[in-house]
């Protein structure tokens, strides 16, 4: 995987990669601010469960820390035509809107595969096109909110993105996860 990843831009990943691996990015005291939101998992997934009988959770292959691979969890939210009533229909969109959807992934988060805050997690199709851009982010643990996420997801570019990640990694402090994951719960809670 390093020679890959190595390979896609040169000098880069690989100085990346020998440097502080020893411990993940944050270390014991990120890992104790990971574990903090699960309770809010619990509630969605009875949410979801009123809406579907099919299984509420969907899985798919992601990259993590020094590209490792992980399988990664979302809750299953019902597209408009698929619900029963505006009411559901309102509640699913608010779900989607809000990303607690993505709450099942605070599992990966407790398995260590991913962080509370970091850049975003990426699918597996995006290694070559992403990491050879953003070689930086391989040492992190992605994150279930990203600095993307805790502004504004719409506008941003995946150029953008990309550049925000790397900020984030490359300036990585204890601050900037409480600012950014305030400004993410701030920003979902004035949608409701």
């Amino acid at each position: 995987m390093r020679d890959t990843i190595a390979g896609l831009r040169p000098n880069s990943a690989s100085g990346v990669l020998d440097k502080n691996v020893s411990l993940p990015l944050g270390g014991a005291s990120k890992r104790a601010f990971d574990v903090v939101m699960m309770p809010l998992m619990l509630a969605t997934a009875i949410l979801v469960r009123l809406f579907t009988k099919e299984s509420i959770i969907l899985c798919e292959r992601l990259i993590c820390l020094r590209g490792r691979m992980f399988v990664g969890y979302r809750f299953r939210i019902l597209v408009a035509k698929e619900t029963s009533g505006s009411w559901a229909s309102g509640v699913a969109g608010a779900l989607r809107a809000s990303s607690l959807d993505e709450l099942p992934q605070l599992v990966n988060v407790i398995r260590g595969d991913m962080s509370l805050v970091g850049p975003r997690p990426r699918a597996a199709a995006e290694l070559s096109d992403y990491f050879a851009q953003a070689p930086e982010c391989l040492i992190a643990r992605p994150g279930f909110i990203s600095i993307c996420q805790s502004y504004n997801p719409a506008s941003s570019d995946h150029l953008t993105e990309i550049m925000l990640d790397c900020h984030c990694v490359g300036n990585w402090s204890a601050r900037l996860d409480f600012a950014l994951l305030g400004k993410a719960i701030f920003r979902g809670s004035s949608r409701w």
